[in-house]
C-alpha cells in the first residue's frame, strides 16, 4: 500500500481538531487513508443499510462509549450524526476523536457547516499525484495522462476504459439519479463529454448551453453538480480587485485527465499525442498536480490565470505567502526559448511577479532568464521550496 502525501497533514490536524473530515471524489482512497492513519479507530461503513438502521434506532448507543474513537465512512448517509458528534466532542474534548469521510458534497456540507463549525478540519483528497502513482518509475508522460490517477489504476492489469465506464455508471446512477438531481441521464452524459472537450479553456456558457441543448439555468445547475462532486474545478482570472475575479470568465478543468480522455474517446497515448486537445489535457494534468500538492499539505493557495488585452497570457498565477508566481505550461518535449516570452514581458512590466516557472513534457531541468524550467513529472518537487 502506498503512503499518501496527505497522510502527515491528516495526522497533524487530528492533534488540534476534535473531528477530521476527509472529502473527495469516489474511489480516490479516502477509506484506505483513514484506516491507515487511524488504525485504532472503530470503523463504520455507512453504505451498509444495517448500520444505518442501527444508528437511526439508537444513535446514542451507536456512538457509545463516548470516549471511543470512530471512523464513520460515507457519513452523509446518516446526516443527523453531526448533531450527536457535536455534543459528544464538546463534552469529551478529545482531539481526533472522529474521522468522517464522504464523497457526496450535495448532502453532507450543510451538516458540517452548521453543526461542526470550528470543531472539524476539512481536507480534500483527490486522486493520486504523479509521485504517488509511479514512485520511482519513469513512464511516458502522455501515457500517464491518458491512463488517469485513481488508485485502482495502480494495478497495470486494470483496463482504464472499463474502469472509467464503471466509474461513470456509478456516478450517474448513484450520485445523480438517486438524488433526483438530473432527469435525463443520457443528456447529462453528453454534457459531460462536451465539458471534457473544454478542459483547459475559458468557459463560454452560452455556447456550451447551445451545444448541450439546455438552458442557462440547467447549465449552471449541472456545472454545480460536477464541481461539488469533484469532477471539475474552475480557475478564475487574475485581477488585483478580488470582486472582478468572480465576475469574469473562469477556465474549466477536469480533476482527472483519465476521465476527460475517456469521455473524449482517447484510448491510448499515441492518440493523445496527436490529438488537437493534447495541450489542453497536458495543462489540465499540471494544474491538477498543483492543486493536489497544496491540498495534500493543507494549504490554501490561490490559483488564477492571466489574460490581458495587450496579448500577455499566463497559464497560471500562484498566490501564496504574499508571492505572485507566474507559471507557464507547454506540452512539447523540446524546450523552446519563445515559451518564456510572456513571462519575460510580465516581469519587465510588474516586479510583483517573481520566481516564474515553466513546466513542459521534457526531462531536462534548468534556469533560464530567471525562470525555473521543470519537467512536468516533478511538479511536487518544484513546489516544495515554496512551503
Amino acid at each position: 500500500m502506498i503512503t499518501r502525501q496527505i497522510s502527515s497533514t491528516v495526522q497533524q490536524v487530528s492533534t488540534t481538531f476534535k473531528v477530521v473530515t476527509i472529502t473527495g471524489p469516489r474511489q480516490a482512497g479516502k477509506t484506505t487513508l483513514a484506516k491507515a492513519v487511524f488504525p485504532d479507530h472503530q470503523y463504520y461503513d455507512m453504505d451498509n443499510p444495517l448500520l444505518v438502521q442501527r444508528f437511526n434506532d439508537d444513535p446514542t448507543g451507536f456512538l457509545s462509549p463516548q470516549a471511543q474513537r470512530f471512523i464513520i465512512d460515507e457519513f452523509q448517509n446518516i446526516p443527523n450524526v453531526c448533531n450527536y458528534i457535536k455534543v459528544i466532542c464538546d463534552e469529551m474534548q478529545i482531539m481526533g476523536q472522529y474521522v468522517l469521510t464522504g464523497s457526496n458534497q450535495f448532502e453532507f456540507m450543510q451538516g458540517i457547516t452548521q453543526s461542526l463549525a470550528g470543531r472539524t478540519a476539512l481536507l480534500k483528497l483527490l486522486p493520486l499525484t504523479f509521485n504517488e502513482m509511479y514512485d520511482k518509475q519513469n513512464p511516458d508522460i502522455f501515457a500517464a495522462v491518458q491512463r488517469g490517477w485513481y488508485p485502482a489504476l495502480l494495478n497495470q492489469d486494470v483496463n482504464s476504459g472499463i474502469f472509467y465506464s464503471s466509474y461513470l455508471g456509478t456516478y450517474l446512477e448513484r450520485d445523480i439519479r438517486n438524488l433526483s438531481l438530473v432527469k435525463n441521464l443520457g443528456l447529462f452524459r453528453q454534457f459531460l463529454g462536451l465539458c471534457a472537450g473544454r478542459t483547459g479553456c475559458e468557459l463560454n456558457k452560452q455556447k456550451l448551453s447551445e451545444d448541450a441543448g439546455i438552458d442557462i439555468k440547467t447549465l449552471n445547475h449541472w456545472l454545480s453538480l460536477l464541481e461539488t462532486s469533484y469532477i471539475i474545478t474552475f480557475v478564475q482570472p487574475y485581477y488585483k480587485n478580488w470582486s472582478k475575479r468572480l465576475t469574469k470568465t473562469p477556465k474549466l478543468y477536469f480533476l482527472d485527465t483519465g476521465l476527460a480522455c475517456h469521455l473524449l474517446g482517447i484510448m491510448d497515448d499515441t492518440t493523445l499525442l496527436n490529438h488537437p486537445l493534447r495541450g489542453q489535457l497536458f495543462e489540465t494534468y499540471v494544474i491538477c498536480e498543483i492543486i493536489k500538492h497544496f491540498n495534500n499539505h493543507g494549504i490554501n493557495a490561490s490559483i488564477t490565470y492571466l489574460r490581458e488585452n495587450n496579448g500577455i497570457e499566463i497559464d497560471l498565477i500562484l498566490e501564496y505567502n504574499t508571492k505572485l508566481i507566474p507559471i507557464e505550461i507547454k506540452s512539447g518535449f523540446s524546450f523552446n526559448t519563445e515559451w518564456l516570452d510572456n513571462l519575460r514581458k510580465l516581469a519587465t512590466r510588474n516586479s510583483a511577479f517573481s520566481q516564474s516557472k515553466l513546466f513542459y513534457a521534457g526531462e531536462e531541468e534548468f534556469t533560464l532568464k530567471e525562470t525555473a524550467v521543470h519537467s512536468a513529472r516533478k511538479v511536487s518537487e518544484a513546489l516544495k521550496a515554496l512551503l
